[in-house]
């Protein structure tokens, strides 16, 4: 009998930690971010969110050429091998 009253203690408890409630929509942000990404000034828009995209693209431009070419070396040393 006492476990199920602990429980029940606890049921009010659990409720106030859970929200349910939505949050509010922020309409500004997302008008100030329609202006900058639809802003023509002849950038991608992967390469409109900052100065920090295009050094972060080169890099992942960089990586996945690299890897191309590693996988390329791999492959011939497979075919190659004597």
């Amino acid at each position: 009998m006492n476990r199920i009253l602990r429980v029940r203690s606890l049921i009010p408890q659990a409720r106030a930690n859970l929200s349910t409630s939505v949050k509010r929509f922020d309409n500004a942000k997302v008008r100030r971010n329609q202006e900058r990404f639809q802003h023509a000034d002849g950038k991608p828009v992967h390469l409109k969110g900052g100065p920090m995209d295009m050094p972060l693209y080169y890099c992942a431009f960089a990586f996945v050429g690299g890897s191309c070419v590693y996988a390329l070396y791999g492959l011939s040393q497979l075919i190659l091998k004597k």
